[in-house]
């Protein structure tokens, strides 16, 4: 289901019906955040997936459980990539919620060191994007059902939780502007323009670490493609093989059904 939307380039698809795709989304969402295998949700109906949600929600409001849901998504972020971009953005929203109690559980630092998983995590979410389009579509769904608001208002949302330095909204002077500044006119001058960083420690996710996430934003989405490499396996866009695919020459795999007619016609 995964690569019919990839293949689609993530646009609406007319022939799944709205409850349909509600319930994948659903299911998206549960399979990493339970950690479960697809089996365990055979047969239940859209109403049940609605009350394992509810105890999800109310679950993940401890900081101890979401902690647990960073590390969960750290440690198997593929399991997040072959998801819709409203589970993605589901995910997103509770990993961006935290309370005073989350600066103890997630390490106790300040600054650029605060709530260092959850940020990972987060960013690790939005690496599994793929396309221009993917990525805007999973932060305009960053909300607890994966319903869409704007773009702008949804990244405004990401800004405020990067840029967060401390428990209540604590504001450090001088822990990040002369360091950020730098880093990112560093950014700006690299001479290869489709710079991609290597998984949540890299350059470019540093920015967002960093508390601009922004600026990682604006250095992001210029190397993403705007149509998918169709027949070919789908790769996080920190992994230095989606550049290969991206900058490659052969384009779609010569065996992908729909590539010039099909392999098929061609081959009889």
């Amino acid at each position: 289901m995964y690569y019919n939307l990839l293949n689609a380039g993530f646009r609406s698809l007319v022939f799944i019906a709205d409850r349909a795709f509600d319930a994948l989304k659903y299911l998206g969402y549960l399979l990493v955040a339970e950690g479960r295998e697809l089996t365990a949700y055979f047969g239940r109906l859209d109403n049940a997936l609605l009350e394992t949600l509810k105890d999800i929600d109310t679950k993940v409001k401890n900081e101890s459980e979401n902690l647990a849901l960073a590390q969960r998504v750290l440690s198997n972020p593929e399991s997040v990539r072959f998801t819709t971009p409203e589970s993605k953005g589901m995910l997103i929203y509770q990993l961006t919620r935290f309370g005073s109690v989350s600066w103890a559980v997630d390490g106790a630092g300040l600054g650029n060191a605060y709530l260092p998983t959850q940020r990972k995590a987060v960013l690790a979410v939005l690496r599994q994007a793929t396309l221009v389009n993917d990525l805007k579509n999973v932060i305009e769904h960053i909300h607890r059902r994966g319903m869409k608001a704007s773009l702008e208002r949804n990244l405004g949302e990401l800004r405020n939780f990067f840029a967060a330095e401390g428990p209540a909204g604590l504001n450090i002077p001088g822990t990040r502007t002369s360091y950020q500044e730098e880093f990112q006119q560093l950014v700006r001058q690299r001479i290869d323009p489709h710079f991609i960083a290597m998984g949540p420690a890299g350059e470019v996710d540093q920015l967002a670490m960093s508390g601009d996430v922004q600026a990682w934003y604006e250095a992001v989405l210029p190397t993403l493609t705007e149509e998918p490499v169709r027949g070919q396996i789908a790769l996080a866009s920190s992994d230095p093989r989606y550049a290969l695919l991206r900058d490659g020459a052969q384009g779609d795999h010569p065996l992908y059904a729909s590539v010039n007619g099909g392999f098929y016609s061609d081959a009889a």
